[in-house]
């Protein structure tokens, strides 16, 4: 079935009938961008407005499906291969709809893997990771139809913006709710303190084992959220504190905030 040829046979008997595509669509119930989209080959109508558009257009529904008038002789071969072109198009269309179907389920599964907290044993993240396979394959299968080109950016686009997503999310859980790292690649106890090596940032990242609330030690700044307040401290490392001493006082040696306070406070 060729869209192509039939979308210039559509727009062909609907100005031979004086008619605008916002007069067609009007009559029948689409919008311009639908007419359009047929006539440039782009998309074909539904099933269900096959016996209308003919009527108004003064044409058969083989003619339609073929794409161009058809004489007697050949009317009742381009019938038969019309019959076949209509069961595919109608297979096609059932498969559309299953994959918009699954792209839903894979956006819940998405969706319900970054409301939830991480935690020592929460499996959000692989509620994050199979939605996003569904998404992309849906994606896949929709796309199946574009240009190579086309296809290709379509689904670099969706798999960038869901890496966007999930980062974004991890962030959030991470600084925002105070939740140890979802994705990373290595895992070790430090004192009171297990530090996580991420996938998504070269520093690594220091939560209390208990509470799993960050001690993000950065390269020029500590930051220690206070038990009680949360609130914020900083100490330069500009006057010769290192990271590793930094890492040693409050995971090992269990220092709290006054006691940090007291030690590197005076220095600032």
């Amino acid at each position: 079935m060729n869209q192509e040829k039939i979308g210039k046979f559509i727009q062909e008997k609907r100005k031979e009938k004086k008619l605008t595509q916002s007069d067609l669509a009007e009559k029948l119930g689409v919008s311009n961008k639908a007419v359009s989209k047929w006539e440039n080959g782009l998309n074909m109508p539904d099933l269900s407005l096959f016996k209308p558009l003919c009527e108004i257009l003064d044409i058969s529904i083989n003619e339609l499906m073929s794409g161009e008038k058809i004489n007697e002789e050949d009317y009742q071969k381009k019938l038969e291969e019309n019959i076949v072109n209509i069961t595919e198009y109608k297979k096609k269309q059932s498969d559309i709809m299953g994959y918009i179907i699954f792209s839903v389920i894979g956006i819940v599964c998405l969706i319900f893997g970054i409301s939830f907290h991480q935690t020592v044993n929460n499996f959000s993240s692989l509620f994050e990771l199979f939605g996003s396979a569904l998404i992309i394959i849906a994606f896949l299968k929709l796309t199946r139809s574009l240009k190579l080109i086309a296809k290709i950016i379509v689904n670099l686009a969706v798999i960038i913006i869901l890496i966007f997503v999930i980062r974004l999310f991890e962030v959030m859980n991470i600084e925002g709710e105070f939740n140890p790292p979802k994705y990373y690649y290595y895992k070790t106890d430090v004192g009171r303190c297990v530090m996580y090596k991420k996938l998504w940032a070269v520093e690594e990242s220091y939560h209390d084992r208990d509470t799993f609330k960050p001690i993000n030690i950065k390269r020029h700044k500590l930051y220690y959220i206070d038990d009680q307040l949360f609130t914020l401290r900083v100490w330069s490392l500009s006057y010769g504190i290192s990271e590793e001493q930094l890492i040693e006082d409050v995971c090992v040696n269990n220092m709290n905030d006054k006691e940090l306070f007291e030690k590197y406070g005076s220095l600032e």
